[in-house]
């Protein structure tokens, strides 16, 4: 039994020299296809509502019978063209928000330029 007034030491902790310790085979494979799946067009075009897929596959130049693909249905050459429409899309949505023509109100209002017929 310890007295009250007896200081009780702790044992000192060593530190241990060496590498740190290896994930086994099983974690580094999962965690490395986590990780390139994560930022995939694949994965993100998944996600999508199915209205921007269809802007997506409309501003692709597919044809109706094509809008509803799936990616893996997809060849390389269309899904390049989903590529380009997204940065076709980027383009034309940052012009509208460099000149600060992006507010709803000014979509109301009527137009200061003249009608073109």
């Amino acid at each position: 039994m310890r007295q009250p007034n007896q200081v009780q030491t702790v044992p000192e902790l060593a530190v241990i020299n060496g590498s740190k310790r290896e994930l086994p085979d099983c974690f580094l494979n999962a965690r490395k296809q986590l990780k390139g799946d994560f930022n995939s067009p694949s994965r993100i075009y998944a996600q999508l509502p199915e209205r921007q897929k269809h802007l997506l596959c409309f501003a692709a130049g597919f044809s109706r019978t094509q809008v509803g693909m799936l990616w893996h249905e997809m060849s390389n050459d269309q899904r390049l063209s989903i590529r380009d429409a997204i940065i076709e899309f980027r383009g034309l949505s940052q012009q509208f928000f460099d000149a600060k023509a992006i507010d709803p109100q000014k979509f109301i209002q009527g137009s200061s330029f003249a009608k073109v017929n």
